[in-house]
């Protein structure tokens, strides 16, 4: 065989090893590994007993060093002389790896690299740098049949290094793909998230308007009405637009003030009729139950599903209920029937109601805040016409008095003269003069509304209950009583039991309403006040039952005794 067909089968051999080695690089999965592989393959196809591989990453101080067949020293000393080594495979100047690089040195016995001069087993230096910011270093030992490396052999170290770092680029190439797919998927999802929040916040944003609309809708029907019937009704109305209910109702009772009130309205259904027994029977039942309100402020809670059948004979079908109290006294229920649309009414729509109920509220207190005063208002106008017409009364009694007067003076006058005419008088003139003098001061007293009765009047009354002065101060400091003075404001002002309140009786109407209707009428009560001429306890205990106080008593022995017993008496 010549030399020449010798020649083109080692071509042949290199150019199969190295597409062998291209198969193996596929399958690793790491650069170390690959030119590990590397470093292998080329000692194999070249016959070579011992080599290393170096190789580390741009701006890294630690270097990853591998051999075969050399000692731990050789080894240390390839990592030491790492940037000599570098320098000896690439030219001053060619240190910018713009693409990969691959250059192969033949080692010549020299002076300035001691280290290898003195390992004659390494024979070639090869230098590598990616564009993976990966450089390194190969070397190889003398063949094993001590023959020189020949062209072929150079130039399948370069196509064999050449597929080294093809492979390690793709390798980067693949990881820099799965980490910009990894980031691909997070900002997807986080795009979905972010979908999923601005859907939420859409929603949101949406029932907010929806329920700032309600408000609008709320004030601007509610707005300037005082009269609670019309609030109800006008909200009812806004309810059933609101919602798109077919029917709807509310029932209201006031147990102080015993008004009642149902608005019902619908259309599509049989709606009932609701009287106010009815009304209040049914709120009674609704709210003696567990789950009924309870407090003394304002609320409205959802109405149990459960509770809705107990309105069924007034508006049937019903899908939303809400109960509601005013102070602890006014209570009531808004309901809502079937929609008008086939959508059913969300969990959202129950608070919704809870809200909007929550604002009519506000206006239906400030109602029987007006209704109270326009009532207060017409009581007074009716007490100043009594009294206008009292005076009235006074006036002409005046005026009869006057004219009384003056005819007691011109019989008084006539009686002068006509005893001036006789020096004796006879029994008759004298009998006459009180018959007369009788039926004047009869006549007087009937004409005059402060006139003095000719039989007291508090024995008409029943006898009053009396109580002891020291159970009576005992009690008061236990604050079990109340302290009443009937006497005069005068009188009052000139002295009176420390804590008692004064209950003129000739202004027992006024100030009994604006300072003694609200007290407990079971909550006893100890009068006292008298003079010779008039029993003022007695007569104010007996106007004080007839208002329905059930526990009025009497103080034994009055202001007189109280001092007695050296107990305070104010100014």
């Amino acid at each position: 065989m010549t030399a020449t067909s010798l020649a083109d089968d080692r071509r042949g051999f290199l150019r199969q090893v190295v597409r062998q080695a291209q198969v193996e690089f596929s399958r690793l999965e790491s650069p170390a590994k690959v030119i590990d592989s590397a470093l292998l393959t080329a000692m194999g196809a070249l016959g070579v007993a011992c080599g290393f591989s170096s190789w580390c990453r741009s701006g890294a101080e630690r270097r990853y060093v591998v051999g075969r067949g050399l000692d731990e020293e050789t080894l240390l000393a390839v990592d030491r002389r790492w940037d000599d080594l570098m320098v000896r495979c690439f030219a001053a100047g060619d240190n910018s790896p713009d693409a990969d690089c691959t250059r192969v040195r033949i080692l010549p016995v020299s002076p300035d690299l001691p280290l290898l001069s003195s390992t004659p087993a390494l024979c070639i230096l090869i230098g590598w740098r990616s564009t993976t910011d990966l450089a390194g270093l190969m070397g190889l030992g003398e063949g094993l049949k001590g023959a020189p490396f020949g062209d072929s052999d150079i130039d399948f170290l370069y196509h064999l290094v050449d597929h080294m770092l093809m492979e390690m680029r793709a390798m980067a190439d693949n990881a820099l793909l799965h980490s910009l797919t990894n980031e691909l998927n997070q900002a997807r999802q986080k795009a979905d998230e972010a979908n999923q929040r601005n859907d939420v916040l859409k929603t949101e944003l949406e029932e907010a308007g929806f329920r700032l609309s309600g408000f609008n809708d709320i004030f601007h029907e509610l707005s300037g009405l005082t009269e609670s019937t019309k609030i109800m009704d006008a909200f009812l109305l806004v309810m059933l637009g609101i919602f798109s209910a077919r029917s709807g109702a509310i029932l209201y009772a006031d147990p102080v003030s015993g008004k009642t009130h149902a608005a019902l309205r619908g259309s599509g259904d049989s709606l009932g009729h609701a009287g106010p027994d009815e009304v209040s029977d049914l709120l009674a039942a609704i709210f003696g139950s567990s789950f009924g309100l309870h407090g003394e402020t304002s609320q409205a809670a959802a109405m149990p599903p459960e509770q809705f059948k107990r309105l069924d004979r007034f508006i049937p079908r019903i899908k939303l209920g809400v109960l509601f109290q005013i102070d602890g006294q006014a209570k009531g229920v808004v309901c809502l029937g079937q929609r008008l649309v086939e959508h059913p009414y969300e969990a959202n729509d129950q608070k919704l109601l809870q809200v909007f109920t929550h604002t009519f509220l506000a206006f239906l207190k400030n109602s029987r805040s007006f209704e109270t005063i326009a009532h207060l208002h017409a009581e007074q106008q009716q007490k100043t016409m009594v009294q206008e017409k009292t005076v009235q009364a006074l006036s002409e009694c005046r005026l009869a008095i006057d004219g009384m007067e003056k005819a007691g003076e011109r019989i008084k006058a006539a009686i002068t003269r006509a005893l001036r005419r006789t020096t004796r008088v006879s029994v008759l003139d004298i009998v006459l003069m009180v018959v007369a003098g009788t039926i004047l001061g009869v006549i007087y007293n009937y004409a005059s509304p402060s006139g003095i009765p000719l039989a007291p009047r508090v024995w008409q009354y029943p006898e009053p209950a009396s109580i002891d002065i020291h159970d009576a101060r005992r009690r008061m400091d236990a604050g079990e009583i109340l302290m009443v003075d009937a006497r005069p404001t005068e009188f009052f002002n000139q002295g009176h039991i420390q804590g008692a309140l004064n209950l003129p009786l000739a202004l027992f109407d006024f100030v009994y309403m604006m300072r003694f209707s609200k007290i407990d009428p079971q909550r006893p009560i100890v009068i006292y006040g008298r003079n010779v001429s008039r029993h003022y306890d007695e007569e104010l205990a007996f106007q004080l039952a007839q208002r329905g106080h059930a526990h009025v008593f009497v103080l034994r022995g009055g202001l007189t005794a109280w001092r007695a017993s050296g107990f305070e008496v104010g100014p």
